[in-house]
């Protein structure tokens, strides 16, 4: 059985994955996330869709889930740095957790 950061690059970042093996090449990278956000977009009906920017915080994503906004900080576990040192570790086959132990700790 494969290592969960083998099946996640081979599925996103590997050559026949989402990235098709380009996900460093950032026009093709941004090109694929964005055709693929108009497709969920094209797909999804708008009151069962949040387009959600991380930066804004709980109060988009508590607002379409009709909940309070949690007294806690909003958590920040996928700062550029973060995501290299995890994606590097990826590569070699660790999970998220054991490439980062920070990761889904991080609070703003």
């Amino acid at each position: 059985m494969k290592e969960f950061g083998e099946w996640v690059w081979e599925v996103e970042w590997g050559e026949k994955g989402f990235f098709k093996g380009r996900f460093e090449d950032k026009a093709f990278a941004l090109e694929v996330f964005q055709k693929h956000t108009e497709d969920v977009i094209a797909t999804v009906p708008p009151e069962k869709l949040l387009v959600f920017d991380v930066k804004d915080g709980w109060g988009p994503l508590c607002d379409f889930l009709e909940v309070p906004i949690p007294e806690e900080p909003f958590p920040r576990v996928n700062d550029k740095a973060t995501f290299h040192k995890v994606l590097a570790g990826m590569r070699q086959g660790k999970t998220p957790g054991e490439a980062d132990a920070s990761w889904g700790t991080k609070k703003e």
